[in-house]
């Protein structure tokens, strides 16, 4: 019997790492890792104030606008698509039977809503937990339940 391979993706904000498990008891490996600081043309400045609006013609009065998108709403979009791209490029080189998916909330809810072709046909589990910083040694006890099914 063929053993079940199962690659991770786990990622916040800055950064993401795929990992592989290649069947029950083998553990859990890195086979690659992007962070948000790759990509520099995401990384623009933005003004700290919001823009001024004339409030009613002829008179002085100026109101800050909000923006209708968070920056930080926006960051997390760009990365997630480039960690999308990444999730391409690695789903081919290691031909994975499912996969799981691991993020805090907001970004696992972009990555989630973006998750396209055999990696959205695949996906078996996904966590709202932020594992990122976790040593790849530990990872197994994060999983464990779904690695062995």
């Amino acid at each position: 019997m063929k053993a079940i391979s199962t690659l991770i993706l786990i990622a916040d904000d800055a950064s993401a790492r795929f990992c592989l498990n290649e069947g029950v008891g083998k553990g859990v490996r890195e086979v690659a890792a992007i962070s948000a600081s790759q990509f520099p043309e995401d990384s623009r400045e933005f003004a700290d104030r919001p823009v001024r609006s004339a409030s009613v013609a002829g008179t002085t009065a100026r109101h800050g606008v909000e923006p209708h998108t968070e920056l930080d709403q926006q960051h997390r979009t760009r990365f997630a698509a480039h960690i999308l791209q990444a999730l391409d490029q690695t789903w081919t080189q290691v031909s994975p039977d499912r996969m799981i998916l691991a993020a805090p909330p907001k970004m696992l809810g972009v990555l989630r809503a973006k998750l396209r072709g055999d990696p959205a046909k695949a996906l078996m589990a996904d966590l709202p937990k932020h594992l990122v910083n976790v040593p790849v040694h530990e990872l197994s006890a994060h999983f464990g339940d779904l690695l062995a099914v």
